[in-house]
Order: structure tokens, then C-alpha cells, then sequence
């Protein structure tokens, strides 16, 4: 079986439970597709169909070029987000309709983490949980009748934990895909009419770096996750180094944490 097979599987996943959303289709699936395939080149995509949710998820495969995995949704452009609590909500209706992307080392162990239908078996989460995280972001929207953009961060749990075992990320910081915010710079989706589907990068962040963002905003961490090299922080990689230095007694009040829970 190949490693498409292995990873979304003959059957569809189910969202977990509470999740509501409407069964709608993103009326631009055929133009995302076609901009991620300009963006990336040469490369295998698969796109698995959740009929649940109607929210799609493609991974484009490796290549040897560009040794590393693209992941992006499909359907959190469907309906226009909820901008009512932003002042001069009329200036920046272009910042509606988006989806999201997310890139992974080419050594992510992805067909660890079965179909669709195996995403949510806590066997599979050292694999899978990067993709219920961005099956989770894109729905988001729907569900709280909300909306994200560029800078915005969510936190996996109150407190934070991390998202399984062998990651030490527990929160998520969303990014523009521009120049030095990952291997390439993405440019928004053009739909026609002048209008656009923005684009966001999923970047998981150590504790200290969600701290460090919340404290001096999501421009410096931008800064400071662009000094590390190749773009390596904007990829999903366990193994990456944390873009900032802990406070002083922060890893102990961290560890007596985890220790308490």
C-alpha cells in the first residue's frame, strides 16, 4: 500500500464530538488547488473529503528539490468569517475568506498516521496530531462564528499541554507565508474580481515562545523564528530548537507543572 493509501485510508474520519458545522463546500477548490500546484511544483497531492464537515485536507509529497511536505485545507473559505467584533469591519472584508497550510519535515513519520478514520486514536497521535491541529484551526471559524488572521494564537488546552508526547509544542502561532516565513515565500489565492483567499501558515510554539508572543506580539516572534535557519521555524519539527530563551525559573515552574498534572 502506498503512502497515500496508508495515510488517508478507503474510509472517512469523523469529527470529534461538538464539533457543528455547516455542510458547505469552498466554491474555490479548483483555484487553490491550482495555486498550491504553481507553488509547488512536481509534486504527488492527495486530498482526502471529510462529508461531515465538507472541510478537505491535501498533503502534497516530497520531492527531491523540496524535500518537504505541504499540508492545506479546503473549505475553511467556504463562508465568509465573522469580522463583527473588529472596528471598521468594512476595510478588511478581504480578511474573510482563508485557508490554512502547514509544513513538515520530509522524515515526518506520516504514514504512522493511518486514514482519516484513525487521526483521533491516541496510537496515532505522536504522527497524527499535526493534521487534526490544522483540520481543528479550520473549522474553527464555523464553530465559534469567529474568525483568525495573521498574529493570532491558540493555546492547545487550558493550561497548555503539549500536543502528545514527543512534541514539546503546545500552543499555535498562525503566520503569513512570505518571505523568510518558511522554505518559500506563498502568495494569497486570486479568485477573480479582484478578490483573494489569504493564506496562513500553523506553526506549533514552545510554551516560551507562546509567552514571548503574547508578551512583545506576534511581529517579534516572527523576528525571532526567522533567525533560525532554512526556515526551520516555521516548520513543524519536533527536533527544532526553541527561537527564545526561557525566563529565569520558567523550565522549573514548567516541569513542577507537568509533575502536579
Amino acid at each position: 500500500m502506498g503512502f497515500f493509501e496508508e495515510l488517508f485510508g478507503a474510509k472517512q474520519d469523523e469529527m470529534p464530538r461538538g464539533v457543528i458545522v455547516h455542510n458547505v463546500k469552498t466554491p474555490y477548490k479548483a483555484q487553490i488547488m491550482a495555486h498550491f500546484e504553481a507553488s509547488f511544483p512536481g509534486r504527488e497531492t492527495q486530498v482526502w473529503d471529510d462529508p461531515d464537515t465538507h472541510m478537505e485536507l491535501a498533503m502534497m509529497a516530497p520531492t527531491e528539490a523540496e524535500p518537504y511536505y505541504v499540508a492545506y485545507t479546503m473549505g475553511m473559505s467556504a463562508e465568509p468569517m465573522t469580522l463583527d467584533n473588529m472596528p471598521h469591519g468594512k476595510k478588511f472584508e478581504w480578511l474573510r475568506t482563508a485557508e490554512l497550510l502547514m509544513f513538515l519535515p520530509g522524515d515526518w513519520p506520516v504514514e504512522q498516521a493511518g486514514g482519516p478514520e484513525h487521526l483521533n486514536e491516541p496510537d496515532r497521535k505522536a504522527a497524527a496530531w499535526p493534521l487534526r491541529l490544522l483540520r481543528m484551526l479550520a473549522c474553527m471559524p464555523r464553530r465559534q462564528k469567529t474568525w483568525l488572521g495573521a498574529g493570532h494564537s491558540i493555546p492547545n488546552g487550558e493550561p497548555a499541554h503539549p500536543y502528545a508526547e514527543n512534541t514539546p509544542f503546545a500552543g499555535a502561532v498562525l503566520f503569513l507565508p512570505a518571505q523568510k516565513n518558511g522554505p518559500k515565500e506563498v502568495q494569497p489565492v486570486n479568485i477573480g474580481g479582484g478578490r483573494r483567499v489569504v493564506l496562513y501558515t500553523v506553526v506549533p510554539v514552545y510554551p516560551a515562545e507562546m509567552d514571548y508572543k503574547l508578551e512583545f506580539g506576534a511581529e517579534a516572534l516572527e523576528h525571532k523564528l526567522r533567525e533560525l535557519p532554512a526556515g526551520s521555524g516555521f516548520f513543524v519539527d519536533n527536533s527544532r530548537p526553541c527561537a527564545v530563551e526561557a525566563e529565569p525559573g520558567q523550565e522549573a515552574r514548567q516541569a513542577a507543572q507537568e509533575e502536579a498534572e
